[in-house]
């Protein structure tokens, strides 16, 4: 066996790490400016780090194996025993562990299809993402190195000349694909990363390069120019090369291979020859170490960071992730350092010399040097030419035994519906909702000042960035409401703690029974009115160190504890969540990054509602999909940013749904005024007819945002839904939405609203007996709406799903409102619903809402209030019911 060229065994650390660096997405989101450009602009390129591992493979792999192989010293089998014995092991150390986790702990497993590919490393060939990303997701690459071993024996044959035409016409084929698709338009999808970046024969170019640069290094070219100047000058090109790719936003297709590769191959030659000071540096035990680890911290760092992110969401705030991500560097070397030396290597080192002795048994004898190089070519074509055989049956065997799949993210396919489900919108967390949400009863309210006799919302001018009041005017208090406890209660003791210096009383249905200079005790006291209230007050603070941070809970629940663990139980059942009235969608505010409403935000009912990141962790805490919603006049930075945060903090296993707006076809809403406004405008509708120019440029913007979501989802676009909404009673507008350009490409379900619907306008008609005699009829119409709508959607490949649905029984009459909610008869309504729902439709169904009170305005609840009995809950029982037979 040739000598290790340490110089370059030490590199391989460096682009081991630059791949882990990619993996720490989180910092994108991060607040201060310096750390989110150094991750957009570094850190996220750091997948080019793959480029120099097959550059680098082909240059070891020659100096390792070629003459050995031209001239027979080494039998094919024992070649490909030895490189099988480098990859197989560590890949099913980290894999199997994994999928029994799955299967044990999550009760989930991918297919017997997805596990066999990739424990034999054929899991890149696949274009599916849930397949080729499956297990360990870094693994996906040694299925390049499993085709790239194969093809050797053939490639190490053949003239330099040859071997360098045949990688310039595999540049120039994906120089010609790439060019294509950018100049078609094209964003990134999942079918381009797989072609453009993952796709094996695709990635043999680096191979080959490789293998050219081990001929050039050993014919002594560029050895005089090598030095310490040129040395220094690569490592410095590397990253400044990711920050021009970034800032010039070259196109992916380019960037995941074509971008990196003249560079890449400039560094394995100049190292390979090691003439300079920074070779010298690399040739010291403690890099070579690191080197011989690095492919151990290049399988094992993605479960690493995964485990620790899913954690400090729990635990810790969004201000710790710089802190998360250096104790997430330093402890994935340390443990790639000790995977490496008590079980890569000693693995090793037993497997290698099972492979020796194998070979010396298989080491044919007897024959002239002639007829031995004459047989050993013939041997090695025969088992080069082989290998691409040998892919192409496990390919076609897999393409028989899996399921159709889309090979593009951007072109949504869809067979028979999925099987009914339901779902849940969220009502707003506002206090007078009556459900706690948060475990800190603070959470969902917003502070008031009390002068006089009246509240006021807080001039905003008083509050810090968090939410906090920085300083009270002479003779002003600051009164906050606090979110009641599940019903039934009576007495429910509570602490609250903070920082900084002041002072605090309380109000309302409260008994203070001890208090410190950081605490304030009470308990709540309910005598079972349904007009209660309890608030707290800030009547003194200090402005040089205010009053903050205030968490007041019931005692004994975990300072960690986000969600009152009823909330959470009331949504476990429920296949999805729909962040509507959390995310204020309707009063058409948001979509500036960094205006919204922080994580640690005092109150989660301001600025643009609830923080992402807790929607994040709700859906991950209570096992259930969520729904976002994208502010009309979001910015692309938002879309991207958004898109991003949640598909690097949301459980793998959820799948999440997006659209742009709510109802931008309802005139009632700003957001549909200004959609009318701005088509007419651009004249999207020659004829100038104003709804069909609105749904256009809603059709327009939900195609910007559906594309955005579509890349940064790219690798698992299986777990994305993408939604356009329209009218369920007018079908000719999903009609103008979904053939507008190429919006249906970006598109995978088309949603309406089939609510039960009576217009209960005129009160001296109308009386309890009068609205259910009519609620069959109405209940038939709207699914017969829905039908037709489902029609459109299936004629253009999409599923057909509901964002909300239920009754909509609106009326100021509140004696009429409260007989109609209340009546038993209510319970059929909904089976009637739910049963001809599941029996014509099928798919997802959105029931809205989940928690409100009944109002003037609307009685939307499932329940009125947390806490409330089945037996007087006459929606949610009969929704329950309903889950329960699903079984969902």
């Amino acid at each position: 066996m040739p000598r290790a060229i340490g110089q370059l065994t030490s590199l391989r650390f460096f682009a081991a790490l630059a791949v882990l660096l990619s993996h720490l997405a989180f910092l994108a989101d991060n607040q201060n400016p310096a750390v989110k450009w150094v991750y957009d602009n570094l850190f996220f390129e750091g997948y080019s780090g793959v480029s120099f591992f097959y550059v680098l493979s082909g240059f070891i792999i020659s100096h390792a194996y070629g003459d050995r192989i031209r001239h027979r010293h080494i039998s094919a089998g024992a070649y490909f025993a030895y490189r099988m014995v480098r990859i197989l092991p560590l890949h099913w150390l980290v894999a199997l562990p994994f999928l029994a986790w799955l299967l044990l702990i999550k009760n989930e497993a991918p297919g017997i299809t997805t596990i066999l590919l990739n424990l034999s490393l054929l899991h890149a060939f696949a274009p599916q993402s849930a397949i080729h990303y499956s297990l360990n997701a870094p693994s996906w690459s040694l299925s390049c190195e499993l085709f790239f071993y194969l093809m050797f024996p053939l490639l190490v044959m053949l003239r330099t000349r040859t071997l360098a035409t045949l990688a310039a016409g595999g540049i120039a084929l994906i120089a010609t694909a790439a060019a294509y698709w950018v100049l078609k338009g094209n964003q990134p999808s999942a079918m381009a990363e797989w072609f453009f970046y993952l796709n094996p024969p695709t990635r043999l170019v680096d191979f080959a390069a490789g293998m050219l640069l081990y001929r050039a290094a050993r014919a002594g070219m560029y050895r005089d120019q090598s030095g310490t100047a040129l040395e220094i000058g690569l490592v410095l090109l590397i990253p400044l090369l990711m920050v021009v790719c970034h800032q010039m936003d070259v196109p992916m297709p380019f960037r995941w291979q074509l971008a990196y590769l003249p560079a890449m191959a400039a560094l394995v030659l100049v190292f390979a020859h090691g003439r300079g000071a920074v070779s010298r540096i690399l040739k010291a035990p403690l890099p070579i170490l690191l080197g011989e680890a690095s492919f151990a911290l290049y399988l094992t760092h993605r479960p690493v960071i995964t485990l620790a992110k899913q954690i400090s969401d729990r635990y810790l705030s969004s201000q710790w992730d710089v802190v998360l991500a250096a104790a997430l560097l330093v402890g994935c070397v340390l443990l790639s350092l000790l995977v490496f030396h008590f079980i890569d290597k000693p693995v090793q080192r037993r497997l290698r010399l099972m492979v020796a002795r194998f070979e010396q048994r298989t080491r044919p004898r007897g024959r002239t040097r002639d007829q031995t190089r004459t047989l050993a070519q013939a041997r090695t074509r025969a088992l080069a030419m082989s290998a691409p055989a040998l892919v192409t049956i496990a390919t076609v065997a897999f393409a028989t035994t899996q399921q159709s799949a889309p090979l593009s993210a951007s072109i949504a396919t869809v067979g028979p519906a999925p099987a009914t489900r339901v779902g849940v919108n969220l009502f707003g967390p506002e206090t007078y909702n009556r459900q706690q949400v948060f475990t800190n009863l603070i959470a969902q309210s917003e502070w008031f000042t009390a002068e006089g006799d009246g509240w006021t919302r807080m001039d905003d001018r008083q509050l810090d960035a968090l939410g906090w009041v920085k300083y009270l005017k002479p003779g002003q208090a600051a009164p906050r409401p606090l979110i009641l406890p599940p019903s039934p209660f009576r007495r429910v003791a509570v602490r609250c703690v903070f920082l900084g210096e002041g002072e605090l009383s309380t109000g309302g249905i409260v008994e203070e029974t001890d208090r410190g200079s950081q605490f304030l005790d009470f308990d709540l006291v309910s005598q079972g009115g349904a007009d209660e209230g309890a608030w707290i007050q800030l009547d003194r603070t200090n402005p040089a160190n205010p009053l903050r941070n205030i968490d007041c809970r019931e005692k004994g629940r975990p300072a960690a504890e986000m969600f009152h663990p009823e909330f959470v139980k009331f949504l476990q059942g429920f296949a999805v969540i729909r962040f509507l009235d959390w995310q204020m969608i309707n009063g058409n505010r948001g979509g500036v990054w960094a205006k919204r409403t922080p994580a640690a935000y005092s109150s989660q009912i301001a600025k643009e509602g609830v923080a992402i990141e807790n929607m994040i962790r709700l859906a991950n805490e209570a096992k259930v999909d969520p729904w976002f919603l994208i502010p009309y006049n979001a910015d692309d930075e938002y879309i991207r940013n958004f898109a991003r945060m949640v598909h690097d903090r949301i459980a793998p296993e959820r799948t999440v749904y997006v659209e742009l707006g709510n109802e931008v076809w309802n005139d009632m809403f700003e957001a549909a005024e200004q959609a009318r406004e701005e088509g007419l405008k651009l004249r999207l509708d020659p004829a100038g007819d104003p709804t069909r120019a609105q749904m256009r440029r809603y059709a327009q913007k939900s195609r910007n945002v559906l594309q955005i979501w579509t890349s940064i989802f790219a690798d698992r676009p299986e777990k994305l839904v993408r939604v356009v909404s329209s009218l369920n009673v007018y079908p000719d507008l999903a009609k103008m939405i979904l053939e507008y350009e190429d919006t249906a490409r970006w598109v995978d379900a088309l949603a309406t609203a089939p609510y039960i619907h009576l217009d209960l306008a005129d009160r001296g008609q109308r009386d309890v007996d009068w609205v259910y005699s009519r609620l069959n009829a109405a209940i038939d119409e709207t699914i017969d709406y829905a039908v037709q709508n489902k029609a459109i959607a299936a004629s253009y490949g999409k599923r057909f799903i509901t964002y909300e649905g239920g009754q909509h029984l609106v009326t100021t009459d509140m004696p009429l409102a409260y007989g109609v909610q209340r009546d038993p008869r209510m319970a059929a309504v909904y089976e009637r619903y739910l049963a001809a729902w599941k029996a014509k439709l099928g798919d997802l169904l959105m029931l809205y809402a989940s928690t409100a009170p009944i109002g003037e305005y609307g009685s939307w609840g499932l329940r009125e209030y947390a806490g409330q009995p089945l037996a007087q809950a006459p929606k949610e029982r009969v929704v329950r019911q309903f889950l329960e037979d699903l079984d969902q």
